[in-house]
């Protein structure tokens, strides 16, 4: 007799603390290497271009993290 396996309970709570963490490391990679890209244009006044280009890369690694993450988990074991 084959028993699926179900996880454990899990409480609400816990559920929002990691929704709340996915969120706060993707908004995390997409503004901190822009924020790098402005003060390394500051300290060698290329602005605005590597401000342009963290911000961009940060939003393309954000996107694509965002995805993996809310990607359904395979049916595989």
């Amino acid at each position: 007799m084959d028993r699926q396996k179900t996880p454990p309970p899990t409480s609400p709570f816990a559920v929002a603390k990691l929704w709340f963490s996915r969120a706060l490391t993707v908004s995390l990679e997409m503004v901190v290497p822009g924020t790098i890209g402005v003060w390394i244009d500051k300290q060698l006044g290329w602005w605005p271009w590597l401000s342009i280009l963290g911000f961009a890369g940060g939003l393309v690694l954000g996107m694509w993290h965002l995805l993996v993450m809310t990607r359904p988990p395979d049916s595989r074991d």
